[in-house]
């Protein structure tokens, strides 16, 4: 069984992760603080689906994005997000117990296959070594004006590794995981059950 994104954002926020917008009527999302994306809350593939609107800023963009969307479910509303895109996961391994991932995120993903593993739980020394087996550890610095919140990306790992401890499931992924320099953001969720 795959959690809505809204569900799955609201069972990681027990565990400290930041929850990042939610699910909204028409008039809510007419009343939030523009520009915004509205996407339908499920965890399936949306972009393919044309059900992803990025950036709307407009009552009459959101009206229509929103009236496209919710032909197919209930629409989640968010704020827009930049920074540096990363995947974060857990999968149950059936030799290791749940594993957690760290990695580049958002497109890169799958071009980059840049990626680190350890056992869950993990600890703050884990996830610094982890960093440092990324490709893309130089931008979780400082760099080129990038200033990721590296204290932020450290909690929603050690979160998601806590939430792995105490809840069965075959798989979570968050993709991306927005770090900015104000924290880390879990824009899109996915767990199996």
């Amino acid at each position: 069984m795959i959690v809505r994104i809204s569900e799955a954002m609201k069972q990681l926020s027990k565990y400290g992760l930041e929850p990042v917008g939610g699910v909204v009527s028409l008039n809510q999302a007419l009343k939030l603080e523009k520009p915004i994306v509205l996407k339908l809350d499920s965890a399936e593939h949306k972009t393919e689906k044309g059900l992803v609107f990025v950036g709307l800023r407009t009552d009459q963009e959101i009206i229509s994005a929103f009236k496209k969307i919710a032909e197919h479910g209930p629409v989640l509303a968010q704020p827009v997000v930049s920074g540096l895109e990363m995947i974060l996961g857990v999968n149950d391994d059936s030799v290791f117990g749940k594993v957690i991932m760290l990695g580049a995120g958002g497109i890169m993903t799958e071009i980059m296959d840049d990626t680190a593993f350890r056992a869950v739980p993990v600890s703050d020394r884990d996830i610094e070594l982890m960093l440092t087996e990324l490709r893309i550890a130089e931008l979780v610095q400082d760099f080129r004006g990038i200033r990721p919140n590296k204290k932020a990306l450290i909690r929603a790992v050690k979160s998601v590794s806590r939430f792995s401890e105490k809840n069965e499931f075959s798989s979570l992924d968050i993709n991306p995981l927005i770090i900015n320099s104000k924290g880390a953001w879990a824009i899109d969720v996915r767990v199996i059950k």
